[in-house]
């Protein structure tokens, strides 16, 4: 009996904890929407699409590929420092961080 108890409690509570989880939508995408072309001494303000729209934290951490080249604030304002041919925009998930857009 005290066996079928125990059993009994620790099934109720992987349950509970089950259904503790999370109640949002994971989140599977970011998006970086804006210029694809910043000149040297240009501005230009990015901003974020998540897939799903709804996922509840929608804080990012913005970076470039080289901040030499383009640096970008945590608003998403980007500024160009010198001429190059290719640098990259991240968004990187506050929330998720395996979550990352280009």
């Amino acid at each position: 009996m005290k066996r079928f108890l125990t059993l009994l409690f620790v099934m109720f509570f992987a349950l509970v904890l089950v259904g503790c989880g999370s109640t949002g939508t994971a989140l599977k995408s970011i998006r970086v929407n804006g210029k694809s072309v910043v000149k040297v001494d240009e501005t230009e303000t990015y901003t974020v699409a998540f897939e799903p729209a709804a996922f509840a934290d929608q804080g990012v951490t913005w970076s470039t590929s080289d901040e030499s080249v383009l640096t970008i604030d945590q608003n998403g304002k980007a500024t160009g420092k010198k001429a190059s041919d290719q640098v990259y925009v991240f968004a990187q998930s506050k929330a998720v961080e395996t979550v990352k857009g280009q």
